[in-house]
């Protein structure tokens, strides 16, 4: 068995050039070639999967990243202004058969608090307002810290707002 080939020489009318190959010559010449385009394809499927892996992971990062400087307060570590204007509204839409209150307090002489103490205790101090206003409300109920020792907080006005209120401010003054 062989591999007969011709092809007609250029500037001749009647001339052809004709080449046999043995099969088993023929067969391992495109078996090699197919071998290695096989494995050159594989190398660059497992190169466009692995940038494509590392871009998306950068990505998540980056948008996380994002996310966190436009949502969390640097300070207490929750949320922040931003985060409570693009979520009280949705709660209170979610939730229309209830009402809310908005509460906007501070801390009493917050500023001799710093000075007596240091920054990093004043600093506890704001995040335990946070935690505890966590471990008193709901889920559906959220406290930010605006700036300096301002906090905006949004909660359900029902039958236990008043106990609630008054168990946070013992949390917090304690």
């Amino acid at each position: 068995d062989c591999f007969v080939a011709y092809r007609q020489i250029r500037a001749t009318d009647d001339l052809y050039l004709v080449s046999c190959f043995d099969d088993e010559v023929l067969d391992s010449m495109v078996h090699s070639v197919m071998i290695r385009t096989f494995f050159g394809g594989m190398i660059l499927f497992a190169v466009i999967v692995f940038v494509f892996f590392g871009t998306w992971r950068r990505d998540v990062e980056i948008s996380s990243l994002v996310e966190k400087l436009a949502y969390e307060d640097n300070v207490t570590g929750g949320k922040n202004l931003n985060y409570f204007k693009d979520v009280a509204p949705e709660i209170i839409s979610e939730s229309r058969e209830h009402r809310f209150c908005i509460y906007r307090f501070d801390i009493l002489k917050f500023r001799y608090i710093n000075e007596a103490y240091g920054h990093i205790k004043a600093d506890r101090v704001l995040v335990a307002c946070i935690e505890e206003f966590n471990r008193i409300y709901g889920a559906k109920e959220i406290c930010v810290r605006i700036h300096s020792d301002q906090f905006l907080a949004l909660v359900s006005n029902d039958d236990t707002v008043d106990m609630r209120y008054h168990e946070y401010l013992k949390a917090v003054d304690s």
